[in-house]
């Protein structure tokens, strides 16, 4: 019921949770309901919305008042049944429970992103029915899951809490790096989601008439900021509580990747510097991991080969820095970030055994990124900076990063 689309099938969903409900609380206790069945009431009403979308089949443009009105309703029935469960059901540990998690509040998200998408060629923000009705509805629901977050450890038990205070120890901090994998890919979908509308607006030339090139993404830049610092500072309680090589950078840098793709929508020149504020925090928080890392006594098996990130963050710098001496800049910094990743030589080990950036690639990323903006000659003048033997990283071991003194 939950998955086939069908209209019946988010009542049929709820009367099964009830009788289960209802039995577990008499003679079957055993039957009572657990997190991953109360989710599949938001999927279902997803599921009737992506069902009624297909039913109409016609340009979003085209979509009859009627029919949006029920693409809306869906996903507002999305998110009050997400409340309710929320208000229904304590805190869970185990990993099935934060898959669920993460199974409800990407669906609610999803459902308000498809809406909004439905309604982008509706410009008035008073409509009930406008794009930035869903993308409130996006935000909001990023609010619940960090205020569930943020709630103070819980553990329930029906035995003695003095002889399993150990257990609860180990629960608490097991929960901790489980739901900071759900909130990656949360946030991870609400951003996707963000810049899925903005692409949609572009594609259909709806403008501000006060603010050509309206984004979404970028009307709420200091929203994206702030999911971006929420999920670094779950991230870090976790990396503190386990080894360091136990970490997943490429969690992280899969959301950093959906924030710097909805930055590519910039199409503003005096928005530039909220997107060369966000690169700058990513890679940061990168150089954090790597000095956490170094700073360790453990070592990782496999280095994780993060290039890519650096070469988005320079080909975005290329796109919404406009200012030539600004963006040789900006484009400089972005190398000196990434040096400490180089390979000290070929066929040497890297700098860093945390992760790699492939020079070579970057150094491709920089030359699109100014490609147009300078002639020839200034072009490869400002290349050849970075190619020079000058610029080759030192390495720095573990104690000289201790001592903050190069090797």
């Amino acid at each position: 019921w939950a998955l086939c689309g069908d209209e019946r099938a988010p009542k049929r969903v709820k009367d099964w949770i009830d009788q289960l409900t209802m039995l577990s609380e008499t003679t079957l206790p055993h039957l009572r309901p657990g997190l991953d069945i109360f989710a599949a009431q938001v999927v279902a009403w997803r599921q009737h919305q992506i069902s009624k979308m297909k039913e109409l089949e016609t340009p979003a443009e085209h979509i009859p008042r009627d029919d949006l009105s029920a693409i809306f309703s869906a996903a507002q029935n999305c998110s009050d049944s997400l409340g309710e469960i929320i208000g229904k059901i304590e805190r869970h540990t185990n990993t099935r429970d934060v898959n669920s998690y993460t199974t409800m509040f990407t669906n609610v998200i999803q459902a308000w992103g498809a809406a909004s998408i439905s309604a982008v060629p509706l410009s008035s923000e008073s409509d009930p029915l406008a794009p930035s009705r869903g993308v409130n509805q996006i935000l909001k629901t990023i609010h619940l899951l960090e205020s569930i977050a943020a709630l103070p450890d819980r553990t329930f038990f029906d035995d003695d809490v003095n002889e399993l205070q150990s257990i609860e120890i180990e629960q608490s901090r097991e929960h901790k790096a489980f739901l900071f994998e759900c909130l990656g890919e949360v946030f991870a979908e609400a951003l996707e989601q963000l810049r899925q509308i903005d692409t949609s607006v572009r594609e259909k030339k709806v403008s501000d008439e006060t603010r050509p090139g309206k984004s979404f993404f970028l009307e709420n830049v200091f929203e994206v900021e702030k999911m971006l610092r929420y999920y670094e500072s779950q991230s870090r309680i976790v990396l503190t509580q386990d080894d360091p090589t136990s970490f997943d950078i490429g969690r992280c840098c899969e959301l950093y990747k959906k924030v710097l793709r909805g930055c590519m929508g910039v199409t503003c020149s005096h928005d530039y510097g909220h997107v060369v504020r966000i690169s700058s925090s990513i890679m940061d928080f990168v150089s954090w991991r790597n000095d956490q890392f170094l700073t360790s006594e453990a070592k990782r098996a496999q280095t994780n080969d993060i290039t890519d990130l650096y070469c988005d963050i320079a080909c975005l710098v290329g796109k919404v820095v406009l200012n030539h001496h600004e963006k040789q800049m900006a484009l400089t910094e972005v190398f000196n970030r990434a040096s400490q990743f180089f390979n000290q030589s070929h066929g040497e080990k890297t700098s860093s055994a945390f992760a790699t950036v492939d020079k070579a690639a970057l150094i491709g990323a920089i030359r699109l990124a100014v490609e147009g903006s300078f002639d020839d000659a200034t072009t490869e003048s400002f290349i050849g900076l970075f190619d020079s033997p000058e610029r080759h990283p030192k390495r720095r071991t573990k104690s000289s990063r201790r001592s903050g003194k190069p090797q």
